[in-house]
């Protein structure tokens, strides 16, 4: 997928700068790549390098896709134990089913090397940060040892992106919220360990945010600003499609998150989290008789999953590839989904409005998961049953954004006899990642030249950067259809004979 190469290499020369104690100064893979500590690449890039001595190179891709998702069904199992803290264990099992079955996070699950993984530290932050609050007044080891495991993971998600100090925010606000109000210490004994417990937090959680970081090592602090300041407007595409309108992603409308999430969040899961809105106002009673002090885990929940998105409408900033930038509200979204789940299932048996709703979720979910399989293996390109036609939805947003129908396509093209020796370009997509396909899939077929010498042409939907004329790949480049990857009469991926 998209990005993936970069990545990887990143985890190579940061793993290499490591070893050799900083000393290694050939680290730049490419300019903007002093903007990532590179934690998770570099741990990312030890592990498949440990597997792949074992195994072959040839595995490379498949040992990659791996290693995330087993950070991913880690951070699953991490949400279960939060929300059985928080709550109990069913709702923990019904916030798994959630986010495993929300298309958005589970299609990036093992080929997104950074926007899925940011989920992991989160979640265990949460937990760990959770236990140290209930722990905090008890005079043994537990809390330290809770205070060492929410610092570890704070410095794992700053050494993937220092802007998860942001989306962290909520826990840490809510943390000290709780300790203030909730400790048994006098005044000095509570001053003395809460400034060191604060002083090893901040040690542990720099260290492992510049641990990887040689660009940081030599421009130090002014690096890091400016990286909080690039968030606002990251590099990226220059615009994107919302819902069949044009929108240049440096203004974002402020309606992006209502739109995404009314046509593209699969409808049993608005259903979900509309059923918890509703119990809240109207049986806000059946919750505080089940959960220990459930108004307050809730507005901390919700504090958690709205802060990040407010913070990105007032500050307008830059948003594309969908919610990719986001996948870390899904989690939460997942949680506060399972407490409307909850009440249905502990109502269904006494109340008809909640046998009702129970059988449109379970309707809803149906038709949710025909499409979801349709779809396979490109499930982040869903968009819900608004849109009851999905061929309907070509021209609403940009579908294959991460370019991973490339695979697919390329094999496709080896299975044709009267295609070889092509030159072939393309159009949005990564030419290290599109190298190793052909080399992989197809050695020896095709080569990989510029536009002005090709035959033929790989593309994706993908929109350019040109505010004006507000092209996709496939508008610019018109020809005739050779092979199409499709899903459900969508156009994800395409290879066409240029028109000379």
């Amino acid at each position: 997928s998209w990005d993936e190469a970069f990545h990887h290499l990143n985890g190579n020369f940061r793993a290499d700068y490591v070893k050799s104690l900083g000393k290694l100064k050939n680290y730049n893979v490419e300019s903007v790549v002093r903007f990532y500590p590179g934690l998770y690449d570099t741990i990312h890039f030890v592990i498949a390098n440990f597997f792949v001595k074992i195994l072959s190179v040839k595995y490379l891709i498949e040992i990659k896709h791996l290693i995330n998702i087993t950070f991913s069904f880690f951070t699953l199992y991490g949400l279960f134990l939060i929300s059985k803290k928080l709550f109990n264990k069913q709702v923990g099992y019904f916030a798994v089913l959630l986010c495993i079955a929300n298309p958005f996070f589970f299609g990036h699950m093992s080929m997104n090397p950074k926007d899925a993984v940011i989920c992991f530290p989160l979640i265990w932050f949460a937990y760990y940060t959770y236990c140290y609050c209930q722990n905090f007044n008890i005079i043994s080891k537990k809390s330290f040892l809770y205070l060492i495991g929410a610092a570890l993971f704070m410095g794992l998600g700053l050494g993937i992106r220092p802007t998860f100090i942001i989306i962290a925010f909520p826990i840490i606000f809510s943390a000290l919220v709780y300790i203030l109000k909730n400790s048994k210490y006098p005044i000095g004994k509570f001053s003395i360990k809460i400034v060191s417990h604060i002083f090893v937090f901040i040690i542990i959680s720099i260290f492992l945010m510049i641990l990887t970081w040689p660009q940081i090592h030599e421009q130090s602090f002014p690096l890091l600003y400016e990286v909080f300041f690039k968030s606002l407007n990251w590099f990226g595409p220059t615009l994107g499609l919302l819902n069949g309108e044009f929108y240049e992603t440096a203004n974002t409308p402020r309606t992006f998150f209502l739109t995404f999430f009314l046509f593209r969040i699969p409808i049993y899961i608005l259903l979900a989290t509309i059923i918890l809105v509703f119990s809240l106002m109207t049986s806000l009673k059946f919750y505080k008789k089940k959960f220990e002090n459930f108004t307050s885990k809730m507005l901390v929940v919700l504090f958690t999953f709205l802060f990040p998105l407010i913070a990105a409408i007032i500050l307008k900033v830059k948003i594309y590839d969908g919610i990719r930038l986001f996948l870390f509200i899904m989690p939460t979204l997942s949680l506060l989904g399972s407490l409307g789940v909850y009440y249905v299932f502990e109502n269904f048996q006494n109340n008809k409005y909640a046998k009702i709703i129970g059988v449109g979720i379970a309707a809803s979910f149906l038709l949710f998961l025909s499409r979801f399989i349709m779809i396979t293996p490109y499930h982040y390109d869903y968009s819900n049953f608004l849109y009851f036609k999905f061929s309907n939805t070509q021209n609403l947003y940009e579908h294959d954004y991460w370019g991973t129908s490339y695979k697919e396509l390329i094999k496709s093209i080896n299975k044709k006899t009267n295609l070889n020796n092509i030159k072939v370009t393309t159009c949005a997509a990564d030419t290290t990642g599109i190298k190793y396909l052909l080399n992989r899939y197809m050695p020896g077929k095709a080569i990989l030249v510029p536009i002005k010498e090709a035959d033929y042409i790989m593309m994706i939907n993908r929109l350019g950067y040109d505010t004006v004329t507000k092209q996709s790949c496939f508008d610019k480049y018109p020809g005739e259809e050779i092979i199409t990857v499709k899903r459900l009469g969508v156009k994800l991926s395409v290879l066409r004979k240029l028109k000379k």
